[in-house]
C-alpha cells in the first residue's frame, strides 16, 4: 500500500466520545475503513448507560446493540463497587466484600459459590481458608488453607515469623522453610495430592487437624533452594533434582553470566556475557555455545528494529548468520514487514520466494491480510497445525508463497480466515459461526447457524468441545481440567488432564494414549526452574526427562531409558525468539541449528524443519513462547488459545480490560501486541515497580476497568484534552517555529531572552530541541486514548499514603529497577524488563480538578526524563493547594507565563525573588538563574528539563 493510500485509509477516522450533561461517556464512535474499500466508512457505536448516581449500568457493542442486547449489565452499591455483573460472554457473577473491603462471598458465572474466612480481632485479619461449592447440591469444600508461623526462635532465625509457611491449595501443599531478610524465599517445597493424576480428584482441607491434611499428600516432596546476597540478588538456585544455577554479576550489579552445574557433572557456562543500554534494553548476549545475539532499536521510538543471531568469526562450527530479523512499522507502531536477512531467496516452480512477511491493517488497526512463505504441500490448518512429530522435509527449498486474509464482524470477532497459495492453486477457508446473543463462536463445522452456538458453551463462557467427541472439562475455578484428543466408544479414550495451584498456574499435566502394545502415560511436573517428564508403557517407566529452564534456554537430561535417534543424554537447547517471543530458531551446545519454525499471524505453523524427528518432539515452546499441548491448544497461564480460529477457549477472567469482547485475541493485532498470560492487562500488577513505590494496600484500583465510571470519564477527558493540546503544540512548532510571529515570541519568553540574534542558541535549535521532547509526549498520550496499548496503565492509590495528584517513574528509576530484576531473576527475557514505564498512579485529589495538565506532566517524566525542580501552583489567594493544577483554558497559564517571562529576564525587577515566593519546591531558583543568565542554551535545558515548565509551554502553544 502506498503512503498516500495509507493516509487516505486513516484520514478522518477519529475515535469520538459523546458525553451527557454529567460528563459521562454515553457513546463511543469508531470509524471503520478497510484497505480494499477505502471509499466505504462504517460507523460503529458502543453505547453506555448510567444510573442516577452516575455509575455504569450497561454497555453494548455495535453488533449486540443492533439485536437489542447488551454485553454487560451491572448493579453497584452506594460507592460504585460492582456487586453483580450480567455478561453476555461470561454469565452472571456476584461479588460481595466485608466491612474491611476484603473478598467475602462470590458466585461465578458457573454458579460456583466461594467464601473467604479471616482471623478475628485482635489478630491481623489474615485469610485462614477459602471454600468452594460447585453446585447447590454439591458439598462445600475447603479449597485452600493458610497456616502462619509463630514467633518461636527457630522461626525467627529463618525470618518466618508471621508469614504464611504452609499453603494447602488445589494441587497439594506449598511450604516455605526459609526467607531472606530482603523478603525472597530461600527454601520452598511442593508436595502434590496423592490423587493428583486423577482429574476427578479434588482438594478438600476439612477439619482442624494438620495431620489429616498431610495424609492426603503424596510422600514425595520437591524442594527448591536459593542463596542470595545482602541486597537480595540471587547467587545460586538448586532445583528439586539437584542441578545448580549460579549467577555472576558485574560492578553495576547486573548479571553478566550464568553457569550451570548439572547433578554429578562439571560446571559449564550457559550465558557468557550480556550488554545493556542505559535504559536497560538488551543490546548483546553471548551464550555458552559462542552464539551471539544483538538487538537494535529505532532511535526516536525505541521500538525493536532488529534481532541478529550469529556464530561469529572463529567459532568452532564456522561463522554463520543464523537469524537476522528486521522490522518495519507504521507511524503508530503496527508491524508492516518482517524480513529474515539470514535466509536466502529461493525459487520453486518459477516463483521467487523471499524470506519476508508483510501485513496490512484496517482503520481500527485490525490485521486484514498477511503474506509469507510456507512449506509446499502444507496441510490445511482448519483445526490444528502439524503435529510435533512432523515428517522431515526432504527438500528444504520446497517453499512457496502464501496469502491470508481475515474478516471480522462489528463486535471484533474473527469470522473468516482465507488461505491461498497461488503457485499450487491450493485454497481453504476457515469460518467461525458467532452467537447472535454473545461473542461466543465456534468453527462452522460445529454450528452452521448462530442460534446453536451458545449450546456449545457453559453458562460461564467455557467451550464444551473442540470437535464432536473431544469433550472439554473444567474445574470450578474455570481452569481446563481435561480433554480427550482421541475419543473411543468401546475402549479407553486418549486423554490429557491438568492440575493447577492456588495461583491458577499449571503444576501437572498427564497424557494417556492407547497404543498397540497397551497404554502409554506421559506425566509432566512443573517446578521452579525444572520440568520433570516421565513416560510409562503400562506400569514400566521407559524414560525420565528432566528439563532445566533458564529463561529461553532449556537443558534436557534423560536419566533413564534408551536415548532415541538424534538424542543425547544431556542436551542444551538455546531458543531464539522474535518480537512476540515466538520461538523461531533452536541451536544446540555447539551452535548448530536444531529446529526452525515460522508462524502464521494467529499462531499456526508455516515452516517447520528439524534435523531429526526425535529432537522435534522435544520442542514444546512455540508460538509466543508458550507451550503447545497435544490438543493443539497453547497454554498461556490463565487461558488456553486456539490458533486455528484466533480465539480464546474461554472468556477473559479479567473482564472488560481489553474491551467488551471477552474472546478476542490481542485486539485482532497479533503481530504488534502480545498477551503474556491470557489476561488483557493493566500490565504489571504486583510487580517490582509497584512494590518498590507502594505498600500492599496502597493501590486501590488498577486500570480504567476498575475505576468508577465517573473516574474513568475524568481520566479519558484529561487524556483527550492533552492529546489535542500536544497535537497543536507540535504542529505549531513544526509549521511556525522557525518564522517570526507568536510562536517565536513564546519561545523567546520561555527561554528568557529578548532576541535570538547574538544568543548562544538559535531559534531553529530551540525549535528542534523542544519538538524532540513534545513529539514523544504526544505519541505517548495518544497511546492512552481508548483502545490504545497504554489506555489501562492507570492506577488509583490511597491519598493518605501519597499526597499530591499523581506519580510515575523516571527512566533512571527504571534502570535501577531493571538491575534489581536481573539480580532476582538472571534468566529474565529482554521483553520482561521495563523499557519506558507508562503507568501513572493517581490520587483522589486528581478527580477534583481537570486532569490534562497533570497527565501531561507525568508523561513528560517517563518519556523525556524531566525532573520536578519546582512547580507552578494555581494563582489564588492563600491558602493555596500546592498541587492544584491548571485547566486547559485557565487564565493562570497566561499569568504564569508572564511571571515566567519576567523571571527569565533576571536579574531585573527582582523577578527571581518573586518567583521563589510563589513556586513550590526546594530548588534554589535564584542561584540557577544567576548561573544561566548569560546562556540561552543552559536556560532552555533548565526549563525544558522541569516537568511543570515543559508542560506549561505545551499548554501555551496548544491553546491556539
Amino acid at each position: 500500500m502506498s503512503t498516500q493510500a495509507q493516509y487516505d485509509l486513516f484520514r478522518r477516522t477519529p475515535t469520538v466520545s459523546v458525553r451527557d450533561n454529567r460528563g459521562l461517556t454515553v457513546r463511543e464512535i469508531q470509524y471503520h475503513r478497510h484497505p480494499d474499500t477505502p471509499e466505504t466508512t462504517d460507523e460503529r457505536i458502543t453505547r453506555h448507560r448510567y444510573d442516577a448516581r452516575g455509575f455504569l449500568t450497561q454497555s453494548a457493542d455495535p453488533r449486540l446493540h443492533e439485536a437489542g442486547l447488551a454485553n454487560f449489565t451491572c448493579l453497584t452499591d452506594l460507592t460504585g463497587t460492582v456487586l453483580r455483573t450480567e455478561s453476555a460472554d461470561a454469565g452472571t457473577s456476584v461479588s460481595l466484600s466485608d466491612v474491611a473491603g476484603r473478598p467475602h462471598l462470590a458466585v461465578t458465572g458457573e454458579g460456583v459459590v466461594c467464601t473467604w474466612q479471616y482471623e478475628a480481632a485482635p489478630l491481623p485479619g489474615r485469610p485462614l481458608y477459602m471454600t468452594e461449592q460447585a453446585a447447590p447440591e454439591a458439598p462445600v469444600r475447603i479449597a485452600e488453607r493458610f497456616v502462619y508461623a509463630g514467633n518461636a526462635q527457630a522461626e525467627k532465625d529463618r525470618n518466618l515469623a508471621g508469614r504464611c509457611v504452609r499453603h494447602y491449595d488445589t494441587a497439594g501443599l506449598l511450604q516455605t522453610d526459609s526467607i531472606a531478610l530482603t523478603g525472597g524465599s530461600l527454601s520452598v517445597t511442593r508436595q502434590l495430592l496423592k490423587d493428583a493424576d486423577n482429574p476427578d480428584g479434588t482438594a478438600d482441607w476439612q477439619g482442624e487437624d494438620p495431620s489429616v491434611w498431610n495424609d492426603r499428600l503424596d510422600t514425595t516432596s520437591y524442594t527448591t533452594l536459593t542463596t542470595a546476597d545482602a541486597t537480595g540478588a540471587v547467587l545460586t538456585t538448586t532445583d528439586a533434582a539437584g542441578h545448580v544455577q549460579r549467577m555472576v554479576y558485574d560492578v553495576a550489579g547486573v548479571p553478566s553470566g550464568i553457569w550451570l552445574t548439572m547433578k554429578e557433572s562439571k560446571e559449564q557456562a550457559v550465558v557468557k556475557s550480556r550488554t545493556y543500554s542505559a535504559a536497560g534494553q538488551m543490546l548483546r548476549e553471548e551464550h555458552g555455545n559462542g552464539v551471539v545475539t544483538t538487538y537494535a532499536y529505532e532511535p526516536q521510538t525505541q521500538r525493536l528494529s532488529g534481532i541478529r543471531t550469529e556464530r561469529p568469526g572463529g567459532h568452532p562450527s564456522g561463522a554463520k548468520v543464523l537469524q537476522d530479523l528486521q522490522y518495519s512499522y507504521d507511524p503508530v507502531g503496527n508491524v508492516l514487514r518482517v524480513t529474515d536477512a539470514a535466509e536466502e531467496t529461493r525459487f520453486w516452480r518459477n516463483q521467487k520466494i523471499v524470506p519476508e512477511n508483510t501485513y496490512r491493517y484496517d482503520s481500527l488497526y485490525q490485521l486484514v491480510s498477511a503474506t509469507g512463505r510456507e512449506m509446499a504441500g502444507m496441510a490445511d490448518q482448519t483445526l490444528t497445525g502439524p503435529s510435533a512429530a512432523v515428517p522431515l522435509v526432504a527438500d528444504s527449498n520446497a517453499l512457496t508463497a502464501w496469502t491470508r486474509t481475515y474478516r471480522y464482524d462489528t463486535g471484533g470477532n474473527l469470522t473468516r480466515i482465507q488461505h491461498s497459495v497461488p503457485a499450487t492453486g491450493h485454497r481453504y477457508t476457515t469460518e467461525m459461526t458467532v452467537s447472535g446473543r454473545s461473542n461466543r463462536a465456534v468453527l462452522n463445522m460445529r454450528a452452521e447457524t448462530s442460534d446453536k452456538v451458545d449450546d456449545l458453551f457453559s453458562a460461564g463462557g467455557f467451550q464444551k468441545q473442540l470437535v464432536p467427541g473431544q469433550h472439554l472439562t473444567w474445574t470450578p475455578r474455570g481452569e481446563l481440567s481435561g480433554v480427550m484428543p482421541v475419543p473411543r466408544d468401546s475402549q479407553l479414550s486418549d486423554s490429557e488432564t491438568y492440575r493447577y495451584d492456588a495461583g491458577r498456574q499449571r503444576v501437572l499435566k498427564t497424557r494417556v494414549q492407547k497404543t498397540g502394545g497397551g497404554t502409554r502415560t506421559q506425566r509432566t511436573l512443573y517446578l521452579p526452574g525444572l520440568e520433570i517428564r516421565t513416560t510409562k508403557h503400562g506400569d514400566r517407566e521407559s524414560e525420565l526427562l528432566q528439563t532445566i529452564t533458564l529463561g529461553g534456554i532449556r537443558v534436557l537430561r534423560r536419566t533413564e531409558g534408551e536415548s532415541g535417534a538424534g538424542k543425547t543424554d544431556d542436551q542444551i537447547r538455546y531458543s531464539h525468539g522474535d518480537l512476540t517471543e515466538s520461538c523461531g530458531l533452536e541451536v544446540d551446545g555447539e551452535g548448530k541449528v536444531i529446529t526452525r519454525e515460522e508462524y502464521y499471524p494467529y499462531g499456526g505453523t508455516a515452516v517447520w524443519t528439524s534435523r531429526s524427528r526425535a529432537e522435534a518432539n522435544d520442542k514444546t515452546r512455540r508460538y509466543s513462547g508458550k507451550e503447545r499441548d497435544a490438543t493443539g491448544l497453547y497454554y498461556y497461564g490463565y487461558r488456553y488459545y486456539q490458533p486455528w480460529s484466533g480465539r480464546w477457549l474461554s472468556a477473559d477472567p479479567a473482564g472488560t480490560v481489553d474491551g467488551l469482547n471477552l474472546f478476542r485475541m490481542v485486539q485482532n493485532n497479533p503481530l504488534t501486541l502480545q498477551d503474556t498470560d491470557g489476561l488483557a492487562p493493566y500490565r504489571g500488577q504486583g510487580d517490582l515497580l509497584e512494590t518498590t513505590k507502594f505498600g500492599p494496600k496502597d493501590i486501590k484500583r488498577r486500570g480504567l476497568a476498575e475505576l468508577s465510571p465517573g473516574q474513568r470519564d475524568h481520566i479519558l477527558r484529561g487524556v483527550t484534552a492533552a492529546v489535542h493540546i500536544l497535537d497543536t503544540a507540535v504542529d505549531r512548532l513544526e509549521q511556525e517555529g522557525n518564522r517570526s510571529g507568536e510562536v517565536k515570541n513564546i519561545l523567546r519568553d520561555f527561554i528568557g531572552i529578548r532576541k535570538f540574534k547574538g544568543a548562544d542558541l538559535s531559534q531553529e535549535e530551540a525549535v528542534s530541541s523542544l519538538t524532540k521532547q513534545l513529539i514523544p509526549m504526544r505519541n505517548a498520550m495518544r497511546r492512552r486514548l481508548p483502545g490504545g496499548i497504554d489506555a489501562e496503565q492507570i492506577a488509583l492509590i490511597n491519598t493518605s499514603k501519597r499526597g499530591g495528584l499523581a506519580h510515575t517513574f523516571l527512566p533512571s528509576d527504571i534502570l535501577s529497577l531493571n538491575q534489581r530484576l536481573r539480580t532476582q531473576d538472571p534468566q529474565i527475557r529482554p521483553s520482561e524488563l521495563y523499557r519506558t514505564e507508562s503507568r501513572i498512579f493517581v490520587t483522589d485529589n486528581l478527580f477534583k480538578f481537570k486532569a490534562a495538565f497533570t497527565l501531561t506532566h507525568e508523561v513528560s517524566h517517563y518519556m523525556t526524563d524531566t525532573s520536578d525542580l519546582f512547580y507552578y501552583p494555581k494563582i489564588a489567594p492563600p491558602p493555596r493547594k500546592p498541587w492544584e493544577p491548571f485547566e486547559p483554558q485557565s487564565p493562570d497559564i497566561d499569568k504564569w507565563f508572564g511571571i515566567h517571562k519576567n523571571m527569565a529576564k533576571y536579574p531585573s525587577s527582582g523577578s527571581a525573588s518573586a518567583l521563589s515566593e510563589v513556586t513550590i519546591g526546594r530548588f534554589d531558583l535564584e542561584a540557577e538563574l544567576e548561573r544561566t543568565k548569560y546562556s540561552a542554551q543552559s536556560r532552555l535545558e533548565f526549563f525544558s528539563g522541569n516537568a511543570d515548565s515543559l508542560t506549561l509551554l505545551a499548554f501555551k502553544l496548544g491553546r491556539r
